[in-house]
């Protein structure tokens, strides 16, 4: 069994777990996504919390994380994965203390569900001039999150988790993110030479001290809801023409490097993705062809 799995799992959790199989081939299969999930994840089972779960799916659908033969996940697989991984979830959640598991234990499953990841459209697509207006009235936070979100692409799950150890300088003294992640292959991201100086004040006056990067009115970690809510409060005072999410700002981001003619190979190293997901951005991308004005050069507008 996984390394990650504890010992009051496998002895108390796990044999009620098998009693419930018909036969070994389901009790194998079952071993098999458990360790698989907490191995990807670094945790015990009853530790994995919800972005712990879309982070795994996201991996399995990008094919940074590969099956037993080295080849993607098909949706079908990770459907019925997730569907015993949940199965298991719920059952623990309705143990009413007959486990030894936190007595608030909630499945972190509930809410995740395997999109269809269709092509990006243009209409999902910030303008450089949205993002300007956003960049404009967003306070620091948020704008720092707009910055890391558009130049550096980096995710919903990459910016609430964002923590201050993450970022260095190298030998030529330029600053980049390392990220370590656990369902996909480590990278490190250069902070644009143009943003640098305002990235680097924030985190100055935010202090080495602090932990995560990004923080609530309170000073406690973004839970996801709370941070798509702020955002979204900004995008309403930016009075932009569609109500843009941080997912569409690094869409945006995207689009604008692979339109400058990157290629997408290394785009999708950039990413930490394969490049057949690069795909999804084709037609976006033959779009701006069609536009008149040029958006290989972008400018960010300095507050």
């Amino acid at each position: 069994m996984s390394e990650y799995i504890s010992e009051l799992f496998l002895s108390e959790v796990y044999p009620y777990i098998e009693s419930k199989f018909r036969n070994d081939t389901s009790k194998s299969n079952y071993r098999i996504y458990l360790n698989h999930i907490c191995d990807c994840c670094r945790k015990d089972f009853v530790e994995l919390t919800e972005a712990d779960v879309r982070r795994y799916v996201d991996a399995m659908l990008d094919g940074t994380i590969m099956n037993a033969q080295g080849k993607p996940f098909t949706k079908s697989t990770i459907s019925v994965r997730l569907s015993a991984l949940r199965s298991i979830a719920t059952s623990l959640e309705s143990s009413e203390g007959t486990f030894p598991i936190p007595l608030d234990y909630s499945s972190p499953f509930k809410r995740i569900t395997i999109s269809d990841t269709p092509d990006i459209m243009s209409d999902r697509v910030p303008t450089v001039e949205d993002i300007d207006r956003i960049l404009k009235v967003a306070d620091e936070p948020m704008r720092i999150m707009t910055l890391l979100a558009y130049r550096c692409c980096l995710t919903v799950s990459e910016l609430m988790e964002l923590k201050i150890t993450q970022f260095a300088e190298d030998k030529k003294g330029r600053l980049f993110i390392h990220f370590t992640p656990a369902v996909a292959p480590e990278r490190d991201v250069k902070i644009p030479d143009d943003i640098r100086p305002e990235v680097t004040r924030y985190l100055d006056r935010i202090g080495p001290n602090a932990k995560y990067v990004f923080v609530n009115k309170r000073g406690n970690h973004f839970i996801e809801s709370t941070l798509l809510n702020t955002y979204k409060k900004a995008v309403i005072l930016a009075h932009t023409s569609s109500r843009w999410t941080l997912q569409d700002i690094r869409n945006a981001g995207i689009t604008h490097i692979l339109y400058s003619g990157a290629e997408p190979e290394k785009v999708a190293e950039f990413l930490g993705v394969l490049p057949k997901w690069i795909k999804r951005y084709d037609k976006v991308v033959e779009g701006l062809d069609l536009q008149p004005n040029e958006l290989s050069v972008v400018k960010v507008m300095r507050k």
